[in-house]
């Protein structure tokens, strides 16, 4: 499956520094929770909210790198059979971007214990405070990612007239300073 709809660009970016880490720890999150034996529809349904952060990262440049990202080691077929594979995809998926902006490559190990996980799936509760789950920013930026993409992925479903009085309460909202 190749994701052929190119990000566009925004008048606005938001530094990465401030949601990138957040939003690593719910893809994490994501990948830790996901079924073992997930159905077809899990399987499209998380492949779909991969390729809408396509359209949904508050930055044009790393919208564009995960385009790229996406299409060149989709998040599709056994990739997304299991929870293991997954999880596994979503580590190479961080090292992709982690080798783009010069960190350090991780391996499963390190993944788990940065993102304070066991090896058997369960959350540590001193080791997620100790790595940040406790900084209500970066969390707070994750959640307006996933808003951004659930708005995204059932937006085709509004109808034109209700999508366009949207676009007109953001315009709004925008020069009023919210």
């Amino acid at each position: 499956m190749n994701f052929e709809s190119a990000p566009v660009k925004w008048d606005r970016n938001v530094d990465p520094k401030i949601w990138g880490a957040g939003t690593w720890k719910l893809l994490h999150a994501l990948a830790w929770a996901y079924p073992e034996c997930p159905t077809t529809a899990d399987e499209r349904r998380v492949t779909d909210f991969m390729y809408s952060l396509v359209h949904a990262l508050p930055c044009f440049k790393c919208r564009k790198h995960l385009h790229e990202l996406l299409n060149k080691n989709p998040p599709a077929g056994v990739k997304v059979q299991s929870r293991s594979a997954f999880r596994e995809y979503m580590v190479e998926l961080h090292n992709e971007v982690n080798k783009l902006v010069g960190n350090s490559q991780l391996a499963m190990d390190e993944a788990l214990a940065i993102h304070g996980y066991s090896h058997h799936g369960e959350i540590s509760s001193d080791q997620s405070a100790r790595n940040g789950y406790v900084h209500a920013a970066t969390t707070l930026a994750a959640i307006i990612v996933v808003a951004g993409c659930i708005a995204l992925l059932i937006s085709p479903s509004i109808t034109p007239e209700v999508r366009g009085s949207r676009k007109k309460l953001w315009r709004e909202s925008v020069h009023l300073g919210y």
